[in-house]
């Protein structure tokens, strides 16, 4: 009796042990799972056995036990935007990539959503067994708040501070990267910043663009404001060339580094920049919010402020394979990043051989 009580004991760890191989990989040889159960080879034999005969393990004569390749998955799902965002596709690559070199079986998929939509029904049908959702461009709903609360599958969100709400979120410290910001470009010699929001003013954007501003003036630099009607969902290099192209025919170049919500759509702002004759960055420093790869093949190369991307959703892979079988003890996934500076060619320091001459630098 005591050996069957033993053997079931062990048959529940060992379940949890198998997640730690790929399908098809050797499992632990019989004296290792004595050595590290501390139960005796009589256990180890009934409980392997047990596990063979619920086809679990497979057993192969003269080499010992191997686990299945039908066993179940562990299913990711990312549930993104369903518009255009380099930011986005490169978030499910690093996942994929960070979810593959576990020593565990993930499959791991993307799956766009309607942002214009309720979330709730769309992760509501999911075949997942846990689901990152970067959230649409607007205020999260309390619908969908109550249903992370009280789903059996693990949500968590990605860019969004809900930790007051209990639920699993990451998110990056916005104001301490626009602190970041504002101090390196006055640290440049920049006194006169402008700002261009390209994006929807909800979640990080909202805070980032009052950060920025409030930051500016603590430091005693001035801001323009840059009029920009971004809609949900649509915040292409297009939206950023046209409103600041306005801008600039109406008032010039009155400032010296524009900051631009976000690195995609700064690529906007340069081409009118450029349009104008302004010189990048000899004549307007640019800088971009974000991390995409592609800030690094604009011309010049952007400047920009940002989370690094693969470190952050490394964390969080790593994060969701430690708590795979404790998601129903009440710990929550609570990861913040810090934003940095990755210069680049873009923006100059001003000095008094090479400050513009079209604009006064000094407020």
């Amino acid at each position: 009796m005591l050996l069957q009580e033993r053997a079931r004991t062990l048959y529940t760890q060992l379940l949890h042990e198998l997640n730690r191989f790929p399908a098809g990989g050797k499992f632990y040889g019989v004296r290792e799972l004595v050595s590290r159960f501390q139960v005796s080879r009589r256990v180890v034999d009934l409980t392997l056995r047990q596990l063979a005969g619920d086809r679990l393990l497979e057993h192969r004569e003269l080499c010992g036990f191997y686990v299945r390749s039908f066993r179940k998955r562990r299913h990711v799902v990312f549930y993104y935007n369903d518009w255009v965002n380099e930011e986005l596709r490169e978030i499910a690559r690093d996942l994929k990539d960070e979810f593959d070199k576990l020593d565990c079986d993930y499959e791991f998929g993307s799956v766009p959503y309607d942002y214009r939509s309720d979330l709730v029904p769309q992760l509501e049908s999911s075949p997942a067994d846990v689901l990152i959702v970067c959230p649409p461009s607007r205020p999260i709903t309390p619908q969908e708040i109550v249903f992370a609360a009280k789903s059996s599958k693990p949500v968590i969100f990605l860019g969004r501070n809900l930790v007051d709400a209990s639920l699993h979120c990451t998110f990056r410290k916005y104001e301490f990267g626009m602190s970041l910001l504002v101090d390196y470009l006055k640290e440049k010699g920049h006194r006169k910043l402008a700002i261009l929001s390209a994006e929807a003013p909800v979640g990080g954007n909202r805070i980032e663009a009052e950060a920025f501003v409030e930051y500016a003036a603590a430091r005693e630099c001035g801001v323009v404001r840059i009029p920009c009607t971004a809609e949900v969902g649509n915040y292409t290099p297009a939206i950023a060339h046209d409103a600041l192209f306005r801008h600039l025919e109406l008032h010039g170049a009155d400032f010296t580094a524009l900051f631009v919500i976000s690195e995609y759509a700064a690529q906007g702002a340069l081409l009118a920049l450029s349009e104008h004759g302004l010189r990048v960055p000899e004549e307007v420093s640019v800088v971009g919010s974000g991390s995409a790869l592609c800030a690094g093949y604009m011309h010049p190369p952007l400047t920009t402020v940002g989370v690094n991307q693969q470190e952050s959703m490394a964390a969080l892979a790593r994060e969701i394979h430690r708590m795979w079988d404790r998601f129903d003890g009440g710990e929550r996934i609570a990861l913040f990043s810090i934003p940095k500076i990755t210069e680049r060619a873009n923006v100059c320091t001003i000095t008094k051989f090479n400050c513009p001459k079209h604009k006064e630098n000094r407020i």
